[in-house]
């Protein structure tokens, strides 16, 4: 009978390893299970999130596959990391780079990028009723706002739908036809309009580069009635610099992101005085790409350069918490130690945690001589969730090949069942949080019915 030996290796980023009795490994201990695919997550940049009303969510981007499941720049997955199989995602190249996903009310889907626009059916099949015989936008659709009476406001870098004019934004039919009596007399805008939002009276808020819309100064901000012609109602407040991202809360405020940080206005377009601007808008690692709102009334900003030479934003920190008031909420801590990131979209989980498309540039760094961190420490790549206080959640799409601990093992405990509890300087085991203390079974699997709470600290 061949007996097997457990043996405790102490140094850094080693873990327990299971030899027969020949001293060979024994393969069998603490294996990834056989034939399940490993969560490798996406193959390529995730640039968007969407929420689905079952609570899952919609990823788009570059790649072509997530978790070794082919998936054409659009995938289906549940708020742990999950791929949906059932979800058709075989788009042909050409909808390459999808950087926005609106879920429409019947289930349908709405996706933007350098290809234009397009709809999905729910199921994920190419919707080929949808401008069946237009040729589309003329280039890059980088919001999509879904309006009352089946309309849908496209903006973005084109100047032309379906031949028509429609500089930076057009008004389509549910059919994916161009509204051609949207700002039928006007000549539109001057410049790129980068994000869209509904105001609380219904109307389209739009935001980019621009200074003037339909002959009239509008600079950065502007509101526009349901036929496309500007709200004169609207006076928006002084923004220093083109608006990147939009977004409304409850209240029916505006908030309101950019490289002059962040601002929130009134209904009207007046600065709200009860907003701390100055504050919400320090210490940031770059313009302000994106705005999320939470259920509690606080917000988190995602800033950062993108395209920036990445060797000087190592470790630097591309998320905040910020109070309604517009303070910082110190207790959330995110950051991502000695590596560069881009962060493209957030979207928060039903129990508060928080999914985000990211770009790290981890494996990068070895060709400018910095220290390997031992990967499983580092975000999965593509979508990552984290805690509600900014650390990384290890639980969500665990890395394939994190097996053992991830840290010193300063001793080793056998119990009369085979079990074996160890104890160090590791916070995770087999890429599970694990906080210095951790249970094994015989096989090296972690035995989850020991439970030590958030552990020693």
């Amino acid at each position: 009978m061949k007996r097997a030996f457990l043996f405790v290796t102490i140094f850094a980023f080693t873990a327990v390893r299971l030899l027969a009795q020949d001293g060979s490994i024994d393969v069998n201990f603490n294996n990834v299970q056989q034939g399940i695919p490993y969560p490798t997550g996406a193959n390529d940049v995730v640039y968007e999130i969407a929420k689905q009303p079952n609570q899952q969510f919609l990823i788009g981007g570059n790649f072509t596959y997530f978790n070794n499941w082919e998936s054409h720049f659009i995938c289906r997955i549940d708020s742990n990391g999950k791929v949906d199989t059932s979800f058709l995602s075989q788009l042909g190249n050409n909808y390459h780079g999808i950087k926005k996903i609106v879920v429409l009310s019947d289930g349908k889907i709405l996706i933007g990028g350098a290809f234009g626009i397009a709809r999905l059916h729910a199921n994920g099949a190419f919707d080929s009723s949808f401008n069946s015989l237009g040729s589309g936008a003329n280039g890059y659709v980088s919001d999509i706002l879904p309006m009352t009476a089946n309309k849908i406001i496209i903006a973005g870098l084109f100047t032309q739908y379906n031949s028509a004019n429609t500089p930076y934004l057009a008004c389509l039919n549910q059919d994916g036809t161009v509204d051609t009596a949207f700002n039928r007399t006007g000549n539109g805008f001057d410049l790129p309009v980068y994000a869209l939002a509904r105001s609380k009276n219904n109307k389209i808020l739009a935001g980019g580069q621009f200074f003037i819309y339909n002959g009239t100064a509008s600079q950065y901000l502007v509101q526009l009635n349901l036929d496309g012609s500007r709200d004169t109602t609207f006076t928006p407040a002084d923004l220093a610099a083109g608006v990147n991202c939009l977004q409304t809360d409850n209240n029916g405020k505006i908030y309101a992101g950019g490289s002059f940080g962040v601002a929130r206005l009134l209904e009207t377009g007046a600065a709200d005085s009860t907003f701390n601007a100055a504050a919400a808008s320090s210490n940031l690692s770059g313009p302000v790409n994106k705005i999320k709102i939470l259920p509690n009334g606080n917000f988190l900003l995602a800033s950062g350069y993108y395209d920036a030479d990445i060797r000087d934003w190592a470790g630097q920190k591309n998320i905040f918490m910020r109070t309604t008031a517009g303070n910082d909420v110190a207790s959330f801590y995110y950051i991502i130690p000695d590596n560069a990131e881009e962060v493209y979209q957030m979207e928060t989980t039903v129990g508060g945690k928080l999914l985000v498309a990211q770009n790290i540039f981890d494996r990068m760094y070895r060709s400018f001589g910095m220290a390997f961190l031992y990967y499983t420490a580092l975000p999965t790549f593509g979508v990552n969730r984290y805690l509600q206080d900014g650390e990384k959640d290890y639980s969500f799409n665990p890395e394939p090949n994190a097996r053992g601990a991830n840290k010193i093992i300063r001793a080793a405990a056998p119990q009369a069942d085979g079990k074996t509890i160890l104890a160090g300087s590791f916070y995770l085991y087999n890429g599970e949080q694990a906080n210095r203390l951790v249970r094994i079974n015989k096989d090296g699997s972690i035995d989850h019915s020991f439970q030590i709470g958030s552990g020693p600290n």
